[in-house]
């Protein structure tokens, strides 16, 4: 069993971390988008809250081990007065809009990735929200959270999220998300490695 269980929402999210990896597309488990060598298994679970309780329960319960770490990679909207687009954030907080819980991940000294809070939400955020949202705002990280806490201890948890944008894309076809990751897979990948 593979124990770095990698979480994206997009496939161009995932495909700059399958290259890394030399992950290759999970025959057993046609039914899900799961990528995966001896090391590493990652899932694309399609963004938004539904589609992550369609898929990542039926995932972990298949791919689980006591040794298991979860990592969660994504973009995320940004405050323009506290993030910079294309920087990487550890997530050290984390609130949603639609569970009243907070989630609040051990300290951890050996992260040089600047830490940072984040908001889950129920749907785009556009310009003239994104002075309510002081940090990061994503789509799925709570709900990933909320489901994988059934199965790991928060300390087995992290979150990393890319500033794509500071909620004000209003065509997001524009967007070069694979362009995102690609640039910050060194700080992805040393974040996975410090958890081996």
């Amino acid at each position: 069993m593979v124990d770095k269980i990698i979480i994206t929402a997009l496939q161009d999210e995932a495909n700059p971390i399958i290259e890394f990896y030399n992950l290759t597309r999970d025959a057993k488990q046609p039914d899900l988008k799961v990528y995966t060598n001896n090391k590493y298994s990652l899932l694309v679970t399609g963004v938004g809250r539904k589609k992550v309780i369609d898929t990542l329960p039926i995932y972990l319960n298949r791919i689980y081990s006591s040794n298991s770490i979860l990592i969660n990679v994504g973009i995320a909207g940004g405050s323009p007065s506290s993030t910079k687009i294309g920087n990487i954030y550890y997530i050290e907080k984390l609130t949603s809009d639609f569970f009243k819980k907070e989630y609040v991940f051990p300290a951890t000294d050996n992260i040089i990735i600047p830490k940072i809070g984040l908001t889950t939400v129920e749907k785009n955020i556009n310009k003239n929200d994104n002075i309510i949202y002081k940090e990061l705002v994503d789509m799925e990280a709570a709900v990933i959270t909320d489901i994988a806490i059934k199965y790991l201890d928060l300390s087995k948890i992290k979150i990393l999220k890319i500033v794509s944008d500071h909620m004000n894309i209003m065509d997001w076809s524009n967007l070069n998300i694979r362009k995102l990751i690609q640039s910050n897979i060194e700080s992805i990948s040393s974040l996975i490695k410090l958890n081996e």
